[in-house]
């Protein structure tokens, strides 16, 4: 069932644009042409929500980003059958920022979009996400995104994993780094 639905309907003039944030609970979609926009927060297990969202309506393109394998097949299926290509983040879209993790895949393509839009937006950043996980992102002038910390090991008593342990001295150096001036290195390039 759709929970909650704000803004216009978007009829006329150029096809919308639809962008789709799968997360783990909630199908987040929103439609947008000429400063009309239409948004809703859809149950993913609703076969038909998606379908009365878009309401006829047949976008332009289509982008999307999903935190769970396979939650967007339904929505694949169904934009297709508009004749529109379903292009989605971390899969047909790279992420452009440098990620020094050992293993990149650990950093969730949600993070990664989000650090991406707060430097494009703001600069220097910290990017805190409120999902299933409470997680915090530092975005510097270079583009760095520094090791997150989970919240959740906190909230929930998930454990402390070594990587974890290190995560409040971590944002504190990176809150310290995006007070300084643009400086070189790493950092400076981008790499995390």
């Amino acid at each position: 069932a759709q929970l909650r639905r704000t803004g216009q309907q978007v009829t006329g003039g150029a096809r919308p644009l639809l962008t789709i944030d799968r997360g783990n609970t909630t199908l987040d979609c929103r439609l947008a042409s000429s400063g009309a926009v239409r948004r809703a927060r859809l149950d993913p297990g609703d076969p038909v929500a998606f379908d009365r969202f878009l309401a006829g309506e047949i976008p332009r393109a289509a982008i999307a980003l999903s935190v769970v394998r396979g939650g967007l097949d339904s929505v694949r299926s169904e934009v297709a059958r508009r004749g529109v290509g379903l292009r989605v983040a971390g899969e047909d879209l790279p992420c452009p920022l440098a990620i020094g993790y050992d293993e990149p895949q650990q950093l969730g393509v949600d993070r990664w979009v989000a650090a991406l839009a707060a430097r494009a937006r703001f600069g220097d950043a910290l990017v805190v996400d409120c999902g299933t996980a409470v997680t915090f992102c530092i975005v510097t002038r270079g583009g760095a995104i520094v090791l997150v910390w989970p919240l959740s090991v906190l909230l929930f008593s998930e454990p402390l994993t070594a990587l974890g342990a290190t995560g409040a001295a971590v944002i504190l150096c990176g809150l310290v780094l995006c007070a300084l001036p643009a400086f070189g290195g790493a950092a400076g390039s981008g790499v995390a």
